[in-house]
C-alpha cells in the first residue's frame, strides 16, 4: 500500500487582506515579460528566462519561519527546468513571479487560463495550489494534484471572491509557497514553464452556449440566506430579533424531559453565539410577549391557517421581540432549533444586538432515514494517526455535519479504532477510542436525535485490522 504524504504548495495571489495575512510583497526589481511561443504565450520558461528574477524568501511575518526555497537550473532528458528544493525546518517558503506587459490575446482569440508544466518523480499525492493575482484587485486559486512524470496542469477555474469575469491579460503576479511543520520539507519538483492558454473566441462562445464548459465564474454566495437542507416553506417578514437583548427561554409547564434537554442544548448554543446566558422559565399560559419559546405541539398556524403536523416537522416564527419554535414531535423541535441557528449565522453582521431576521418557516424532512457515512481513519497495526481524531473531534464533526444538517443516522466504520478490555491482544497504538468514549459519543448523538450505526469490516476485509 502506497504511503500517502501531503505537501502543500500555494501559488498565492491577490491582495492578501482577505487571506488574513500581510499585504502583498513589494514588487521586485525584475519582472517577467511574456513571449509568444508555439502559438501560445509563455509567462515563464526555464529554457529562456532568468530564474534570478524570481523572488525567493521565507515568511518573516510567521514567528520562527525559516523555510526558504532553493531554485537551481537543471537539464533533464534534454529539457531545461527550474528545480525546487527547500532549506529550513518550519514556516512558509515563498516565491513571487511578477509579470509586465501581458499582451491582449491575438485577434479572434481569448485567454481562458494558465497552464503549468511540472515534472515530479514521486507518487505520494503531493498537493499544489495555484493562486493568481490581477491588477483589478481580484484573485483566483484552485488545488492541483501532482502526478509522476512531466505533466500539464490547467488552472482555469477555482475559488474567486469577485463576481466579475476574470480578465487574464491583467495578470499581476503569481506567488508560489510551500510549508513545513518543524521537520523540513523534502518536496522536490521541477517547473518547466507557465503559459497563458488561448482559444478561438467563437469556439468559446459556442461551448458556453451549448453548456459543455463549466469553467465560467460561479456567483459568490457569501452573506446569502442559505439553509441546509432547503426549507419547504419560508416567508420573510420585516425587522429582526435582537438576540443579545433577550435573556428568557420559556417552556410549557408540562414540558417533557426530552424537551428540557433540547432546551438545555439550545441555551448552550445560544450562549456560544451571543454570550448571553438564557434564564429558563415556565409559561403561565400558552404564549409569551417576548423572549424565546420552545414547545412540542400537534398544531400550528402558518400564514393564518392550520398546517399538517408532519413527522419530525416544525414551525418557526421569528418576530421583533419573540421567537417561537414549535416541534410537531421531539425531533421536530430539535430541527427547528437547527434552523434558528442557521438563520442566526446567515446575516454575518457584526452588531452589538446580533440581529436575526424575522421570518416564518414551515418545514419537515422528505425521508425518514437521512444517513451520513463516516468511514473513519483506518490504520494498520500500531500506526497511530498523526491527526487528532479522538472522540472530541468526532463529536464536533457530528455536530456540524450530521446533526447540524438534520441527518439522523451516522454509519461509522470503527475497524481498528476501538480498545477492548477483555481482548488486549487486539489493541495497538491505532486504537484511539475506549468503550467509555463510545458510550459518551452515543449519549451525545442520542441528545441530537442521531442513531449511530457502528460497523466493523469482516470477511476478506478483516485481515488488515483484525488478523
Amino acid at each position: 500500500m502506497r504511503a500517502k504524504k501531503f505537501f502543500f504548495i500555494a501559488m498565492f495571489a491577490g491582495t492578501w487582506g482577505w487571506l488574513q495575512g500581510p499585504v502583498a510583497p513589494a514588487a521586485p526589481l525584475a519582472k517577467f515579460s511574456p513571449v509568444s511561443q508555439d502559438g501560445g504565450l509563455a509567462l515563464f520558461d526555464a529554457a529562456i528566462h532568468d530564474i534570478s528574477a524570481i523572488r525567493n524568501y521565507t515568511a518573516s511575518w510567521q514567528k520562527g519561519s525559516d523555510l526558504t526555497p532553493i531554485m537551481n537550473p537543471i537539464v533533464k532528458d534534454g529539457r531545461r527546468f527550474a528545480e525546487y528544493t527547500y532549506r529550513g525546518k518550519r514556516g512558509l517558503a515563498c516565491s513571487t513571479f511578477w509579470f509586465e506587459n501581458v499582451p491582449a490575446p491575438d485577434e479572434g482569440m481569448v485567454y481562458r487560463g494558465i497552464r503549468f508544466t511540472i515534472d515530479y518523480d514521486k507518487d505520494d499525492f503531493a498537493k499544489v495550489s495555484a493562486k493568481a493575482s490581477f491588477t483589478d484587485g481580484t484573485g483566483l486559486d484552485a488545488p492541483l494534484t501532482l502526478e509522476p512524470g512531466c505533466k500539464d496542469y490547467d488552472f482555469t477555474k477555482g475559488f474567486r471572491r469577485a463576481k466579475t469575469p476574470i480578465t487574464w491579460s491583467t495578470l499581476n503576479y503569481l506567488w508560489l509557497s510551500a510549508s513545513a511543520d518543524g521537520k523540513g520539507n523534502p518536496l522536490r519538483f521541477r517547473l518547466k514553464r507557465i503559459v497563458m492558454i488561448q482559444e478561438k473566441s467563437a469556439h468559446r462562445t459556442q461551448a458556453l452556449a451549448n453548456g459543455v464548459s463549466n469553467d465560467v465564474d460561479t456567483p459568490d454566495r457569501f452573506g446569502e440566506r442559505l439553509f441546509n437542507p432547503r426549507l419547504k416553506q419560508i416567508r420573510w417578514l420585516e425587522g429582526d430579533f435582537p438576540a443579545r437583548r433577550h435573556t428568557r427561554l420559556y417552556l410549557a409547564r408540562d414540558a417533557s424531559a426530552r424537551t428540557r434537554r433540547t432546551a438545555a442544548l439550545f441555551a448552550e448554543k445560544y450562549h456560544a453565539h451571543t454570550g448571553v446566558s438564557l434564564e429558563t422559565q415556565l409559561l403561565a399560559g400558552t404564549h409569551s410577549q417576548d423572549g424565546i419559546v420552545l414547545r412540542v405541539a400537534d398544531s400550528a398556524n402558518y400564514n393564518g391557517k392550520p398546517v399538517e403536523p408532519r413527522k419530525e416537522g416544525y414551525y418557526l416564527r421569528v418576530e421583533k421581540n419573540r421567537v417561537l419554535i414549535t416541534g410537531f414531535d421531539e425531533p421536530g423541535l430539535y430541527y427547528g432549533m437547527v434552523t434558528f441557528f442557521q438563520l442566526m449565522k446567515n446575516s454575518m453582521r457584526v452588531e452589538d444586538r446580533m440581529p436575526v431576521s424575522c421570518v416564518k418557516v414551515y418545514d419537515w424532512p422528505d425521508l425518514p432515514y437521512r444517513l451520513v457515512s463516516a468511514q473513519g481513519t483506518g490504520a494498520f497495526r500500531n500506526q497511530k494517526p498523526k491527526d487528532n481524531f479522538g472522540i472530541e473531534y468526532m463529536m464536533e464533526w457530528t455536530e456540524r455535519f450530521v446533526a447540524g444538517q438534520k441527518a439522523n443516522v451516522l454509519f461509522w466504520d470503527l475497524s481498528s479504532r476501538v480498545r477492548y478490555k477483555r481482548r488486549g491482544e487486539f489493541n495497538g497504538n491505532e486504537r484511539i477510542y475506549s468503550l467509555e468514549d463510545l458510550k459518551r459519543f452515543g449519549e451525545f448523538c442520542h441528545d441530537r436525535f442521531v442513531e449511530v450505526c457502528p460497523a466493523w469490516q469482516i470477511g476478506g476485509h478483516a485481515n488488515w485490522w483484525l488478523l
